[in-house]
């Protein structure tokens, strides 16, 4: 007995190091925020998934950024349209001029000039010429209105043209880089938000995996004292402690970290406590089974930001080949101008009749022009890839939600059968907790299951180009 005795003194997992342990444990609950020291007084805030999408989309910084280049580009489109709408006016002043043989201070001359280049190529100014002769004390004007329009079968297209049209275009596409950068910012944390639960999950079961532990070395230790079982069973019984304390710390440490992450993601201070998703699982299920059913139209290929890519590569591959082989045709112009003296009609042609490398250029440019039409039937052949995958994954989420919603019937006889059990004796108090257990971990993979098939719904409208809706889906 004595022996005994001294062996469970100076095992390292007698009573103080329990202790120690049970306080590391409680240290450790603390950090990941499943216990808070005012949690008596003070709850840690609920982040519910809708709250959570909510938090990340006003704090996430891509979606900052994109906010700011769409505002830049409003303002970029403003500007350009101004440009064609409004005139420059230009103002200038010669106080004297010096000039040998002259008087001094001689004339003063002052200008006044407004010009507008339309959309057209067609380009309008005005010129007002006010001079004042100091030795007689004379002030004249003289002023000068000009019209006059370009065609360059090269660029048919006039640069005020191209100006508006790119900004527009630009425009279009920060609108959709905001959309998308919504879009990765609800998927993502969509993703973290199931990962966090799971984690949390698995962190639970690691805790209750401890303290089992802990209670069969206990238990092992009173036996090892009565006589009734010998050391190496207690070692035994340690190791499993010590693999149950690695296994509580590292999904401890690892949950914590994801959590820091999400709460640095929506903009909210720990600790905070997750919340599922609710039922959700008819309503979703009966979307998913609309959006499957949805004829998918042919268009929707041609929205895809790859296809739109390349259908733009070719389109500028093209007006660079179709420029190079006009580029020895005549360009006229047209003038017209009204002065202070009478009329003017001008009519200007200009001719490149010789550029030594205009034959390897236009070589340059059909080469490209194939490159970028091999390339468009490559972004088609992934656009109808990626959308096929999406769909797969979709149907194989829903699938494993329906068949996770027949285990449920399952698992809810096997509770009818389990009671009766209880209640006749046949199994012990034991037994019926691991039942309580399985039916706890059956929860939490349905709602792992849950967020799969919203993920990947949602997913299959992105690739559909259709707005993803999460505010009407997730509550």
């Amino acid at each position: 007995m004595h022996a005994a005795g001294s062996s469970a003194d100076r095992g390292p997992w007698g009573a103080h190091a329990r202790g120690t342990l049970v306080w590391v444990l409680l240290g450790a609950l603390l950090v990941f925020g499943l216990v808070s020291p005012v949690s008596a007084s003070h709850d840690p805030p609920v982040a519910t998934l809708s709250d959570t999408l909510e938090s990340a989309l006003a704090a996430h910084p891509d979606v900052a950024q994109a906010r700011y280049d769409l505002r830049k580009a409003e303002l970029e489109l403003a500007a350009a349209r101004a440009k064609v709408s409004l005139p420059s006016v230009q103002l200038g002043l010669s106080p004297f001029t010096l000039a040998q043989g002259a008087d001094f201070p001689g004339t003063t001359q002052g200008s006044v000039g407004l010009s507008l280049g339309l959309t057209t190529g067609t380009s309008l100014s005005f010129e007002l010429n006010p001079t004042y002769r100091w030795a007689t004390e004379e002030l004249s004007f003289s002023w000068r209105l000009s019209l006059s329009q370009r065609y360059d079968p090269a660029r048919p297209t006039p640069s005020e043209a191209r100006a508006l049209s790119e900004a527009e275009a630009k425009l279009t596409a920060a609108q959709q880089d905001l959309d998308q950068a919504r879009e990765g910012v609800v998927l993502a944390v969509l993703q973290s938000y199931a990962s966090l639960l799971s984690s949390q999950s698995a962190l639970a079961d690691n805790t209750r995996n401890l303290a089992r532990a802990q209670d069969t070395l206990a238990a092992v230790e009173a036996e090892v004292e009565a006589g009734q079982t010998g050391e190496l069973q207690r070692l035994e019984a340690e190791i499993a402690l010590r693999d149950a304390e690695i296994a509580a710390r590292k999904r401890a440490v690892s949950h914590a970290t994801a959590l820091e992450d999400l709460a640095r993601t929506i903009g909210v201070a720990l600790p905070i406590e997750l919340a599922p998703s609710g039922n959700i699982g008819p309503e979703l299920l009966e979307r998913t089974d609309e959006l499957l059913a949805w004829e998918v139209p042919p268009e929707v290929l041609a929205r895809s930001r790859g296809v739109q890519s390349a259908r733009d590569a070719v389109k500028a591959a093209t007006e660079r080949l179709r420029a190079l082989q006009v580029a020895a045709w005549p360009v006229p112009s047209v003038g017209l101008s009204w002065t202070d003296t009478g009329w003017r009609v001008s009519l200007n042609l200009s001719v490149s009749l010789f550029m030594p490398d205009r034959g390897a250029q236009r070589q340059v440019a059909q080469a490209e022009l194939d490159l970028a039409q091999d390339r468009l039937t490559s972004a088609w052949r992934e656009a109808e890839r990626s959308l096929a995958q999406a769909r797969s994954t979709l149907e194989d989420a829903r699938e494993a939600l329906i068949i996770h919603e027949m285990q449920r019937e399952k698992l809810a006889l096997e509770r009818r059968a389990a009671e009766i059990r209880r209640d006749a004796g046949l199994v012990g108090p034991a037994d019926w907790e691991a039942f309580l257990l399985r039916e706890e971990r059956f929860e939490h993979e349905y709602e792992q299951r849950l967020f799969s098939l919203l993920q990947a719904y949602l997913r299959y409208r992105r690739a559909l180009g259709l707005e993803l809706n999460w505010e009407g889906m997730v509550r």
